[in-house]
């Protein structure tokens, strides 16, 4: 297999997420740490289901900035209404959901520009074009 010249870093608070991802998926660095507290600079930045957990998103968002490109996901308050007793006794649990106008909003504020939006019917269903999904998936510049 030829060398891509791709390096990938996992980040993560939790430890026990660090140790299964080195376990499961051997390759990438990884790092424990907080995204609201980490800086680094990145040709791409992917975050999947991590700003419904901020209290304050902004901070990682802010801190992204040094990197070229971000991938954002996060529930669609217009398909996946947010309920926080659904997440009663999680670790980290959901604060809010965004809709589609809301999360633009958010990463315009951060400096990001949304070129291209994405969704997700379920979360193991195909990434398709539009924001008509339970879960919206945001390219950014």
């Amino acid at each position: 297999m030829q060398d891509s010249g791709a390096f990938a870093t996992g980040i993560d608070l939790e430890k026990e997420a660090i140790d299964y991802a080195r376990t499961n998926y051997p390759g990438p660095e990884y790092i424990l740490a907080d995204v609201e507290k980490y800086t680094a600079a990145y040709d791409w930045v992917v975050s999947f289901e991590t700003i419904e957990h901020l209290k304050e998103p902004e901070n990682a968002l802010n801190r992204f900035r040094d990197s070229k490109n971000l991938i954002v996901s996060t529930p669609n308050q217009l398909f996946y209404p947010f309920d926080p007793k659904k997440f009663e006794g999680d670790r980290f649990p959901h604060i809010k959901h965004y809709t589609p106008m809301e999360l633009e909003e958010l990463l315009y504020l951060c400096g990001w520009d949304v070129v291209k939006k994405y969704c997700q019917t379920l979360k193991t269903s195909r990434v398709v074009s539009g924001v008509d999904g339970m879960f919206i998936i945001f390219l950014c510049r």
